[in-house]
């Protein structure tokens, strides 16, 4: 895992936010009224896509803020919840979600797609679900993965400097 891995994990990322772009600007432009609770819903949404944009610039660059940028972006995408009416799920690229519907019984859910963003509030009251993000798992393992070679890097090359 190096330079090549981090790439990928950038356009992947970078990928995602332009079709949430995309699927957002198409969502407005489908509204023909607004209020305050959807511009809101709106400047929520565009600061998700954003973040995952930057993310991936930098990772494509080799900004050296790409890692912790990514991780928390992989780390927002983590979760998806629906509990006392709001609902919060967030994803940038493909997902792959499990979870659970603890309403009345527990029911495995399975939910997949590309980039998705749900702000909901006055939701079904009594609807309690969590979801993983499986993508979201993986791509923080690459990430962990890279932060771990490059913080060994550091530390073996610190250790040089303070040799010579």
């Amino acid at each position: 895992m190096t330079m090549k891995t981090l790439k990928a994990i950038g356009y992947f990322q970078l990928a995602g936010g332009v079709v949430g772009f995309i699927m957002l600007l198409s969502s407005v432009v489908g509204h023909s009224q607004s209020n305050q609770v959807s511009l809101a819903h709106f400047d929520c949404s565009y600061f998700f896509i954003w973040a995952s944009i930057f993310a991936g610039l930098a990772c494509i660059d080799g900004n050296k803020r790409a890692l912790q940028l990514s991780i928390i972006n992989q780390l927002l995408q983590l979760f998806g919840i629906v509990l006392v009416g709001f609902s919060f799920s967030y994803s940038s690229g493909f997902h792959f979600r499990i979870g659970i519907d603890l309403t009345q019984e527990s029911w495995l859910i399975f939910r997949y797609g590309f980039s998705d963003i749900r702000l909901l509030y006055n939701i079904d009251e009594d609807l309690i679900m969590i979801d993983l993000n499986l993508v979201a798992i993986a791509v923080l393992f690459f990430l962990m993965q890279l932060s771990i070679i490059k913080k060994e890097a550091t530390d073996i090359f610190g250790m040089a400097k303070e040799i010579e």
